[in-house]
Parts: structure tokens; C-alpha cells; sequence
């Protein structure tokens, strides 16, 4: 059942055997699912709740879509912002900094919620997400500049609001 429930994966793996097999043909297509149906047996996906986007109360998928648009928009805003603030920094001539790890605490859970937020943390200049403790409710942050904890971390957390208003 796991693996009709996964049928698009399955063709990907069947084109993909066609292609490193360098035959385009319906036998060579039959035998990729046959590779593919065996790579699904060998190794099975976890049932973890991985994204679990909530879009089926009120307003459905088209009350959920506008929250997805103001996250996309509010990160490329952040983005604009700490690139030109890094740019900034780097034409100091005295480059005065105090780097620093940062551990912001969690109030979300799910492993794609914090794998999202954590994404969004590394892909904004001045900081990288370096580690979530066991019990994943600490996520550790290098910022380039941690002389303001509280500030490094706002964009941060503005993030894990919105990722956590998508993806709830």
C-alpha cells in the first residue's frame, strides 16, 4: 500500500533506471519498476509526521496560501535585509565583531517544521543553524555578529512564527 501511495516517486526511480541504463524503451521502463518496487521493499520510508501543512480548516487550501505567499515574502525581505547588512560589515575598515552561537529556544516540533525553519536561519547571510538538542526543543545558531542576542535572533524568530502558522 506504502508504495501506491508513493507512485510518483516510483516513476522517478523507473525514468531514472532508464536513464542510467541508457535505453528508452517499455522493457527497460517495466524493468525500473521492478528495481524500484525492490528498492521500496528493501527500505521502507519511516511514518514520522514530517509536514503536515494545515490547510484543511477554515478557508481550506485558499486561506492557507496566503500565509504560505507572507512567509516566502517576509524571508526574501529578511534575506534583502541581512545580505546588505553583511555587506556592510564586510566594508568596515575596522571590522569589529563578536561572533557567537545563540540557542533559541523551540515551540515547534514536528522534524519539517524545525528542518524548514532551520533552512531559512542558514540561507540568511550572518547566521547558520549548527544543531537541534536531542529532545528538539534548542536550536543552536553560529550569527556572525552576537553583540545583541536579542536582535540576531528577532528574524529568527519571526520565522518560527510564520513556519509554524504554515505548517501546523
Amino acid at each position: 500500500m506504502a508504495m501506491i501511495r508513493r507512485w510518483p516517486l516510483w516513476m522517478l526511480l523507473a525514468l531514472l533506471w532508464m536513464i542510467l541504463q541508457d535505453s528508452y524503451r517499455l522493457d527497460n521502463f517495466i524493468a525500473g519498476l521492478i528495481v524500484g518496487a525492490l528498492v521500496f521493499w528493501l527500505t521502507p520510508a519511516p511514518e514520522i509526521d514530517f509536514i503536515r501543512p494545515k490547510y484543511k480548516g477554515i478557508g481550506g487550501f485558499f486561506g492557507w496560501l496566503p500565509k504560505l505567499v507572507r512567509l516566502a515574502l517576509v524571508f526574501l525581505w529578511e534575506l534583502l535585509k541581512s545580505n546588505w547588512a553583511v555587506a556592510l560589515m564586510t566594508l568596515k575598515p575596522d571590522l569589529k565583531l563578536t561572533p557567537g552561537i545563540l540557542a533559541m529556544p523551540l515551540r515547534i516540533r514536528q522534524p519539517g517544521q524545525i528542518a524548514t525553519l532551520a533552512n531559512m536561519i542558514t540561507l540568511t547571510p550572518g547566521t547558520i543553524s549548527i544543531d537541534v538538542n536531542k529532545d528538539h526543543s534548542v536550536l543552536y545558531i553560529h550569527c556572525i555578529d552576537a553583540s545583541d542576542p536579542e536582535g540576531a535572533l528577532a528574524s529568527c524568530y519571526l520565522f518560527e512564527d510564520l513556519v509554524l502558522e504554515v505548517l501546523e
